[in-house]
């Protein structure tokens, strides 16, 4: 099992650095039989990088429709888990790591499901490294 975070999943959705690696582990994943999952927060989190994508010039108006539709799909195709239901646990890796409560969700999640964790985000990386998730893609 995979807990996809929403630094994973906005590449699924645009061209941009790691897409080409998001899209080879995802489909190597699903192909392999490798189940995947996310939490209900990773759709108005991804949602906000794309629309900041808009505000910075990068994207279009049509674009950014574009891939929230795509981000939509993906996610209507996977298992996603209320973020309501990890709320303690999250907290106080957040505490104890001092990362973000929205990162911990993903690694409490990755930590009850017993799952890895596909992420682009180095600190939560290294936090999962802490706590014995492995996480992907690999990045050398």
């Amino acid at each position: 099992m995979k807990v996809l975070d929403s630094s994973f999943l906005v590449k699924l959705v645009l061209d941009e650095e790691g897409s080409d690696e998001a899209e080879r582990s995802i489909k190597g994943w699903i192909l392999g039989g490798e189940g995947v999952c996310t939490l209900d927060l990773a759709l108005p989190e991804s949602a906000n990088a794309i629309w900041r994508r808009n505000v910075r010039g990068e994207l279009d108006e049509e674009e950014c429709r574009k891939a929230a539709e795509d981000l939509l799909n993906i996610l209507s195709r996977m298992k996603v888990y209320p973020a309501g239901e990890l709320i303690m646990e999250a907290l106080s890796i957040a505490m104890r790591y001092e990362i973000t409560v929205y990162d911990s969700l993903y690694l409490a999640l990755a930590v009850m499901r017993g799952a890895d964790l596909a992420t682009f985000d180095q600190k939560l990386r290294d936090v999962a490294s802490e706590v014995g998730v492995k996480t992907f893609p690999v990045i050398k």
